[in-house]
């Protein structure tokens, strides 16, 4: 049933984060665990009413809307959950990856958004997934089924339902994707399939 206020969910947890219909945990010793939507196929059926295990060894999380991301204590980066736009970047649009994959490139910063994601590695971004709006920042609105390089000398990228933010070794924040509302904050309300700058005051 739904909370109005909140509820205690477990102990010995160091980080935490939620998705769109689903919520992941990472405990002291290691292990992650999901709740909610089950986007990893693991025991217990299409929903989880309590956090269930889903793999050992893990050293961080992230989470979109129906993605689930984690690299594991080895260095190596896994994902499962929703691939029909891409958003695994394992080359493929097959539907529903509900068991975790081993992703093509083991990023050190990893996030993603509604349906698509971003990983930094040796500071250049690069992303996979939904394009729609050109939230990929790859100068086309084509989805992706596999990552591609966006921008050199990258330090966060922040994937949000249809645009995305870079922060840049240099100081400057650039966007890309929709701007129907000015979310890129460059000015203009016009939508950007490259990465624009943001116009800070």
């Amino acid at each position: 049933e739904n909370r109005a206020s909140f509820v205690k969910v477990m102990d010995g947890v160091r980080d935490a984060a939620a998705g769109g219909e689903h919520s992941l945990m990472l405990a002291l010793d290691g292990t992650m665990l999901i709740a909610g939507a089950n986007f990893c196929g693991v025991d217990g059926g299409e929903t989880l009413p309590k956090p269930v295990a889903v793999s050992a060894g893990v050293a961080a999380i992230a989470t979109g809307a129906s993605v689930v991301l984690f690299k594991k204590e080895d260095g190596s980066l896994w994902g499962c959950g929703y691939n029909r736009r891409g958003a695994l970047g394992d080359g493929t649009f097959v539907a529903d990856r509900y068991s975790p994959q081993r992703m093509a490139k083991d990023f050190e910063t990893f996030a993603s958004g509604e349906r698509h994601t971003a990983g930094i590695l040796r500071r250049e971004l690069w992303a996979t997934g939904n394009n729609f709006a050109g939230q990929l920042g790859d100068g086309t609105r084509e989805d992706r089924s596999s990552f591609v390089k966006i921008l050199d000398e990258v330090e966060a990228v922040a994937p949000g339902y249809y645009h995305t933010l870079i922060l840049k070794a240099d100081g400057t924040v650039w966007a890309t994707g929709d701007n129907r509302r000015g979310q890129l904050g460059d000015g203009t309300t016009e939508q950007a399939d490259k990465p624009v700058k943001v116009r800070l005051p």
